[in-house]
């Protein structure tokens, strides 16, 4: 699942993204309004060849053993884009909990 962002759509708070973190910090502080509970960075697990594997955000309902990935991806101009994306959901089939991917800026294609 894909939650889609443009250049003219601004996330809560007023401000548009413009870095990766930016748009990591931005999801947390909707997961926030939303009431949920948020942690960045979390370590889940090694990639095959030794690299330590993250998730940008990991959501969790308060009171619940619900938990949520998401993966913030940010391009600012055109080139591995889409290629980030097959990268990243490939690497999400060996998350030990469901994820998506958050996407912005402006060197996505319409594709």
């Amino acid at each position: 699942m894909f939650l889609v962002t443009t250049k003219e759509e601004v996330m809560p708070g007023g401000a548009k993204t413009s870095k990766g973190h930016e748009l990591r910090d931005r999801v947390v502080e909707l997961a926030h309004k939303l009431g949920l509970e948020a942690k960045t960075e979390v370590k889940v697990a090694r990639r095959i060849w030794g690299a330590q594997r993250r998730i940008d955000v990991v959501l969790r309902k308060p009171g619940s053993e619900k938990v949520l990935g998401i993966e913030c991806k940010y391009q600012s101009t055109p080139g591995t884009a889409e290629e980030k994306i097959a990268i990243t959901l490939e690497d999400m089939k060996h998350w030990p909990i469901p994820g998506i991917v958050v996407i912005d800026g402006e060197g996505f294609s319409d594709k």
